[in-house]
């Protein structure tokens, strides 16, 4: 990731990218970047995710029963939520 600096921004423009990003809940940094994406890429682009969409567990989805085993799931959990106090002296 490339860092770059900003020259001739006036106090109107900052102002504005300040109160963008407040709006936004985001850095000013984050809100320039956006506005140049939005500014340079094409439609497909802006549709792009930075990681690839999987769909390999995608069969998985809704197959959880109530029945399948909770209660012995949790309590391996429980067990292993366990803090070992030898570890941390």
């Amino acid at each position: 990731m490339e860092t770059i600096s900003l020259k001739g921004v006036d106090e109107r423009l900052l102002k504005n990218l300040k109160a963008m990003a407040r709006k936004r809940a985001i850095s000013v940094n984050k809100v320039i970047v956006e506005v140049l994406k939005e500014s340079v890429y094409d439609e497909k682009e802006m549709r792009q995710k930075p990681y690839p969409k999987h769909h390999d567990l995608d069969h998985l989805f809704g197959t959880w029963k109530d029945d399948s085993g909770t209660k012995e799931i949790e309590e391996i959990l429980s067990a292993q939520r366990k803090i070992d106090k030898e570890l941390w002296k």
